[in-house]
């Protein structure tokens, strides 16, 4: 469990999350993915991009997805490629909502 801020009637309100309520917020964009992961990552993830041993439905969210959601299938997927594990990836995330 973590704390997070929300808005109940207009207030913030601070609240007990857990770590998959956490990441149900997590998207950010294409941009902003990969700003937080810098350019050795970004080369790599380009070369899985064009890789056809890899499922196409990685190869195209890798390419053209515009928004990058925490709790979309391929973001483990593709982390676990890379060799992040859970905890990196959603720090990766919140990273990346701050660029």
């Amino acid at each position: 469990m973590s704390k997070s801020l929300v808005w109940v009637d207009g207030k913030p309100v601070v609240v007990e999350t857990t770590i998959a309520q956490q990441r149900q917020s997590m998207t950010c964009s294409r941009l902003q993915a990969r700003l937080a992961i810098g350019p050795d990552t970004c080369a790599a993830l380009d070369a899985m991009a064009t890789d056809p041993n890899l499922p196409w439905a990685i190869r195209q969210t890798l390419a053209y997805a515009q928004d990058w959601q925490r709790t979309h299938p391929s973001m483990d997927e593709i982390g676990w490629a890379l060799g992040y594990d859970a905890d990196q990836i959603d720090a990766l995330f919140r990273m990346a909502v701050t660029l």
